[in-house]
């Protein structure tokens, strides 16, 4: 208990020390800024532009709780993601008791006290730490009610479900643990219960998802860029490639993937391993065939365990398998080339197919030594189970609560940022300190009762030091301006001039700016965010947020520029979502022109710009 006390004073420490050194940034605090600062001061969390901010709400009045005991500070509005920071890394040691022996435990306390993600969650003004709390809580519920079997627990469990959702509707992806107790004690009682308890949540995130979306005003992406100015073309839409099959073509690709699914399959002992393997090789392979790789990988894999876990006669088959497959692969990549449908990554994402890959590969930077210890262990997890022998109950957990997820989310979208993935940071933690602690246990048993052996406190320690990668954890303690944007000494020096009327202040960061200087004239963006966050109003596109007018065209921008009737005019640029030197919410076009304009200010980042262009009056 006593290193349990130096962790969490560790965890308080790296999330409480500069945890006001930088103003306002990404990801979306000033979102949370706008409405907490109006429901201190007013009693409802409004933005500027009127619009009720229902998403995670709760959230929103515990900042607004703290905005009114300690001021309109970042610091303030930051206090509860640090608070609920530390109370995710003492929930952490009651989770990670469930599956993990006393020393590779603490080693799991001390990844979520010391993971980088998890210190930049609790030292940001958003709701993903509460998210992390949320799903914490809910974990012990589940393993509560599968200890004792009171419902109690599962109706806990699903009322964190329901405030999990309040918080970030991604929650409803934890969902599949719910069924958890039901499959590892096979009760069939309690997978019934479960998957009632799953029907539940899918009801509640249709009505959280109605609820927030009914606060928004209702877009029409094609009257903004209609007024804008930017042609639309019907099929402008990108969309992934995919192959324009004929029927013969096909059908000689269904016929061979069920030869060499008669192959495999007359090779497996017992009639029930024969037909499933056989058909799970002939539905992979023809998903391979149609490009939905992701999918083809998951029953081929599938096939292969069945097929040796039921007494495979001859391996060859499996060869004739690899080879087929291996053909239809370099097939397709010569006919992707050949097509020139883009980059390599294009071609991935071309033959992974919907349930894409990327949402794995995205995850990669929360921490690459968890994914990548995770993976080993559910290699040989599965390597096992196709020899027949048991496994580990940590496994089924990490199926459902890493892997599972993980495929769904790659289901909708291929796009999503990291911090997205945060339902499944817990049980993928669980899943690298559970490799460790079973990888530990084949080397060596502990020498004395209760005394953890020397290779379980080495793989706990090892364990930990490559999913939290001391160098990033030090980049992300007492962060500053080489981090993050430097919003707020562009907003102090435009206070620091004496505007007068007529002088015009545009800002590309409308909502930090909004908050910082009380208003500004325009947003700089690009039409396609234009047509997310903006609406038509009197025959101009403004802010959703703020109300502020849009500028998104170089047109636009050139138009005030030449205006004779302005006073000085101000850009206020963002340090934020840069691509190769360029912010790539800017435009290139209207990037050209801000590049030949004087800059009157650089922020700390080193990106973050104000330019100015002097009054034309009098010239």
């Amino acid at each position: 208990m006593r290193l349990l006390a130096v962790l969490v004073i560790a965890s308080a420490i790296v999330r409480f020390w500069g945890l006001g050194n930088v103003g306002l940034h990404a990801p979306d605090e000033d979102t949370v800024a706008l409405p907490a600062v109006h429901l201190a001061q007013h009693g409802e969390p409004l933005f500027p532009s009127g619009m009720y901010y229902a998403r995670a709400i709760v959230q929103t009045y515990l900042v607004a709780g703290s905005i009114r005991v300690f001021g309109n500070s970042e610091w303030a509005m930051r206090l509860p993601s640090a608070i609920c920071g530390v109370v995710v890394v003492l929930l952490a040691f009651f989770v990670g008791r469930r599956f993990l022996q006393p020393v590779p435990n603490l080693g799991f306390v001390a990844s979520v006290a010391l993971l980088p993600e998890l210190i930049m969650q609790s030292q940001n003004s958003r709701m993903y730490i509460f998210l992390v709390a949320c799903i914490a809580a809910y974990l012990l519920c589940i393993f509560a009610w599968e200890r004792t079997g009171r419902s109690v627990y599962l109706l806990g469990a699903l009322a964190l479900m329901l405030l999990g959702l309040q918080f970030q509707l991604l929650m409803i992806f934890t969902a599949l643990l719910m069924l958890y107790p039901g499959f590892v004690r096979a009760d069939p009682l309690k997978l019934a219960l479960g998957g009632l308890a799953i029907v539940v949540s899918l009801v509640g995130l249709y009505q959280s998802r109605g609820w927030i979306d009914g606060f928004y005003p209702v877009a029409n992406h094609l009257a903004v860029l209609r007024t804008l100015g930017v042609t639309v073309e019907p099929d402008s839409a990108a969309t992934p490639w995919r192959p324009n099959l004929n029927w013969a073509v096909l059908g000689t690709g269904v016929l061979a993937a069920m030869a060499v699914a008669w192959l495999v399959a007359r090779q497996v002992q017992g009639i029930w391993g024969r037909v499933t393997s056989g058909v799970l090789v002939s539905l992979g392979l023809v998903a391979q065939f149609l490009f939905n790789y992701h999918i083809a990988m998951v029953l081929l894999l599938a096939a292969v365990i069945i097929a040796l876990r039921n007494g495979l006669r001859t391996r060859s088959s499996l060869w004739i398998l690899g080879a087929v497959s291996g053909v239809v692969t370099v097939a397709h990549v010569v006919w992707l080339n050949a097509e020139n449908i883009g980059s390599r990554g294009v071609i991935l994402v071309a033959m992974m197919g919907k349930a894409s890959i990327w949402s794995f590969l995205n995850y990669l930077p929360v921490s690459y030594g968890a994914m990548v210890i995770g993976a080993v262990g559910a290699g040989a997890a599965l390597w096992r189970i196709a020899r027949g022998h048991k496994i580990p109950e940590a496994w089924l957990f990490v199926l459902l609560g890493v892997w599972a997820p993980l495929f769904l989310i790659g289901c909708f979208d291929v796009a999503h940022e990291f911090r997205y993935m945060t339902p499944v940071l817990l049980p993928l933690l669980i899943a690298a300190f559970a490799t460790g602690q079973w990888f530990a246990g084949s080397l060596g048993a502990t020498a004395t009762p209760g005394e953890p052996s020397r290779a379980q406190v080495v793989a706990a320690v090892l364990t930990c030091v490559l999913v939290v990668n001391p160098l990033a954890v030090a980049s992300v303690v007492n962060p500053g301006y080489d981090l993050y944007p430097d919003h707020k000494g562009a907003a102090e020096f435009m206070k620091s001039l004496s505007l007068q009327p007529g002088d015009v202040v545009i800002a590309e960061d409308v909502i930090t700016q909004t908050y910082y200087l009380g208003k500004v004239d325009y947003w700089l963006t690009d039409p396609e965010d234009a047509s997310v966050f903006g609406r038509v109003v009197n025959g101009e596109v403004i802010d959703n947020y703020t109300d502020t007018r849009v500028i998104a065209t170089g047109e636009q921008l050139m138009s005030l520029l030449r205006d004779e009737h302005r006073g000085d005019l101000y850009i206020v640029g963002s340090g934020e979502n840069f691509v190769n030197g360029h912010r790539w919410q800017r435009g290139s076009v209207i990037d050209a022109i801000v590049a030949g304009l004087d800059v009157v200010y650089e922020g700390r980042d080193g990106l973050t710009k104000v330019w100015k262009v002097s009054a034309l009056r009098g010239k």
